[in-house]
Formats: C-alpha cells, sequence, structure tokens
C-alpha cells in the first residue's frame, strides 16, 4: 500500500501543494519546520528556501513581522489568533488575507504554532462593487426624495405668496372704501389694528414662504438667504445668534450644494427652538482646502440633546449623506456641536 499514489506521503504533498491558501509550522523559536508551495507566490519564499534555513521574521520582513508579532507571541502562549491583514505580493500586487494562527499543544506545552492564510482579495473586491452599487441606488432613491422635498416646499412657497398677495389686495381695497367714506375715530383706530396684526400675518408669511423656497438661494445667493434667515430665527430666541463665513468661494458651488447647507442649518435651528435653556448658538462655515470639504460647525449652549430621530435631524442626515459628507456630534454639557463635512467637488 506504500506504493500506492493514494498514500497518506502522498495525499499531504498533494493536498499541501494544491491549496491557494498558504499553510506552515514554526516552532517555538519561530523556524519554519513545514511550508507549502504558496509561500512563493505570496512572499517570494520557496518551501525549500524555507523549512529548516529560516525564521518567520526572516520571511516576513522587518515591517510585516513588527505587525504580526503581537499575534504570534499570544499563539505562542496557547492562544488561537486570527486577523486581517493587507500585504504587497513580490510583483507588487496588494491582497488582503485571512489569517489564522492555531497553538500545537502537547502535555500542556506548547511546542509551536499552525499558520493558516486565505486570499480575500476576489471576496473584498466584489464586497466593494457590490456596496459602491448599493451607494448608488441608495443615492438616486435619495436624490429623487430631496428633489420631491423641494417641488413640495416651491409649490407650497407660491401657494403663500398668492395669500400674501390676496391679503394685501384686501388691505388696499379695505383702505380705499375708508377713506370714501366717514367713519369715526374708534373705528380708524380699530381698523389700524387689524391691519397691523395683518401686517405681522404677512411678514411671518413672507419669511415662511422664503424659508420654503430655495430660488432665494438662486437669485439672491446663499448668504444672503442664510443671514436673513437666521435673522428671522433670531427675532424669536431668547440668546445671541453668530453667523460667519470664511469661505470666499462659497457662490460659486453649484445650487443643490447651496440648498443643501441652507436647508441643513435651517433644520438645526429648528431642532433648537424646542431647547429653554438654549442661550447662544455659533454656525461657522469654513473650507478644507486640504480635502476640498466644506465645514459647518454648528455650535450650540444648552444641557438638552438633540432628537436623532426628529425629522429635522433625519433630513440633515440625508444631506450630508446626499454631499458625500460626514456628520459627528462631538461636546460636554453646556457646549455642544455638530461638525459637518461636505464634499462640494462629486
Amino acid at each position: 500500500m506504500s506504493s500506492s499514489i493514494y498514500n497518506l506521503d502522498n495525499m499531504h504533498r498533494l493536498v499541501t501543494s494544491s491549496v491557494g491558501a498558504v499553510l506552515a509550522y514554526w516552532d517555538k523559536d519561530e523556524v519554519c519546520r513545514f511550508a507549502n508551495a504558496s509561500y512563493k507566490e505570496w512572499m517570494g519564499k520557496a518551501p525549500d528556501e524555507m523549512i529548516e534555513k529560516m525564521t518567520i521574521a526572516e520571511v516576513l520582513g522587518k515591517e510585516l513581522y513588527s505587525k504580526q508579532r503581537p499575534f504570534i507571541a499570544k499563539v505562542l502562549n496557547g492562544e488561537k489568533q486570527s486577523f486581517e491583514r493587507e500585504f504587497t505580493l513580490p510583483n507588487g500586487e496588494m491582497r488582503r488575507a485571512f489569517v489564522m494562527y492555531y497553538p500545537d499543544i502537547v502535555e500542556n506545552e506548547v511546542r509551536g504554532f499552525i499558520v493558516h492564510g486565505i486570499d480575500m482579495t476576489p471576496i473584498k473586491n466584489l464586497e466593494t462593487k457590490l456596496l459602491a452599487q448599493e451607494k448608488e441606488k441608495n443615492n438616486h432613491i435619495l436624490q429623487s426624495m430631496i428633489y420631491s422635498q423641494e417641488g413640495e416646499r416651491e409649490a407650497l412657497a407660491v401657494k403663500l405668496r398668492d395669500n400674501i398677495s390676496q391679503t394685501l389686495s384686501y388691505c388696499k381695497i379695505m383702505l380705499e372704501s375708508r377713506n370714501k367714506e366717514k367713519s369715526s375715530k374708534t373705528d380708524d383706530k380699530v381698523l389700524l389694528e387689524i391691519l397691523d396684526q395683518i401686517s405681522m400675518t404677512v411678514d411671518e408669511l413672507i419669511a415662511i414662504s422664503s424659508g420654503l423656497s430655495s430660488s432665494v438661494i438662486v437669485h439672491f445667493g446663499l448668504l444672503t438667504a442664510l443671514e436673513e434667515h437666521i435673522a428671522s430665527f433670531a427675532k424669536t430666541f431668547a440668546g445671541d445668534v453668530d453667523f460667519n463665513c470664511s469661505y470666499e468661494g462659497i457662490e460659486s458651488i453649484s445650487d443643490k450644494r447651496k440648498t443643501s447647507i441652507f436647508r441643513i442649518i435651517q433644520n438645526f435651528l429648528l431642532l433648537l427652538k424646542s431647547f429653554k435653556d438654549c442661550n447662544r448658538v455659533n454656525i461657522v462655515i469654513s473650507h478644507q482646502h486640504a480635502d476640498n470639504f466644506l465645514e459647518l460647525q454648528l455650535r450650540y449652549h444648552s444641557h438638552n440633546k438633540i432628537d436623532i430621530y426628529s425629522r429635522e435631524y433625519s433630513e440633515i442626515q440625508n444631506r450630508v449623506i446626499f454631499n458625500n459628507g460626514s456628520l459627528i456630534e462631538m461636546g460636554e454639557d453646556g457646549s455642544k456641536v455638530l461638525l459637518i463635512k461636505l464634499d462640494i467637488l462629486n
């Protein structure tokens, strides 16, 4: 039976030389006692160069060995190890591997360890591709939702402007009719009070209309729209509101980016309206030249926490995702900040 091609030695050599994974055995002194043919492709070393001749440090090289050393120390202490590692093949190609170290324990003594490394590159590439496809799909859905919201807001703004026009026309008719008729001072006083109330309502409707429509951004610029909106917010806010934009090229970015910035700040201020103890708000827009990202620092002084499940916060998140950005909430009791970065190029 020993001459058969199916004897254990032949089968052992066939299996270990055929698999794409790396297999090796290293003793407690980290000297190679076995290695399969895959080490030639992965590390540029053939088994006959390694076995009984090289340590794992010599095979891996100084830099890679320093990364592996903590895992080696643990496996030689009897602990099974597993981890992912990116490395470079001898031909310069980058690979991603999943590596496992199994301790060889005999009578409670660790004699060495077995290495089993699997090339995860094809799986990782597929995963990256699928994630990119899913992200693109989600971006299309998000874009449709945002455009739909803007369309609904614009339609509502038009209706409000129509109502404003009708209200003003009604006021004009009332004034003209009063001029033609003789009226008492009491009637005039009542009329003036009514007109004052109507005037206040008109101002509120104009403010709401401006907040709903993005056309003000297109016609007058983002900074003007923000300054007007923040000024309107400040009228009903008990504390101080500071706004500063240090990026001179803010008006040169696309209208959809400017609309997103406006909506983010708008929803941030809406979130703060319920905070009774909020006495100061700081809004800063700056440009990160290194990565060409626009940074929004939305700082507020309050012991309250922003409701992350609210519609306003959800819209902020959607705008950040839509602009390939990031959102981090930082700070302690009394002073907190939403740090937002938006990609202004893509």
